[in-house]
């Protein structure tokens, strides 16, 4: 994938978190399977953010 967008981030007093809506019956997919794979590498590169660039978040 080019680019990964979460479908929705929600944030709360220490923590962001990255949210993706899925129909249990697409759990298998391939595409699905990217985009669990890109929202993984994604966290991984804010979290190596400074924090506050992050909110102070993680």
């Amino acid at each position: 994938m080019a680019t990964y967008l979460p479908d929705f981030l929600v944030a709360t007093v220490s923590k962001i978190y990255l949210i993706e809506t899925k129909g249990e019956d697409k759990v298998d997919d391939d595409n699905v399977r990217q985009k669990q794979f890109a929202a993984t590498e994604w966290v991984r590169k804010l979290n190596t953010l400074p924090a506050i660039e992050r909110m102070g978040r993680e």
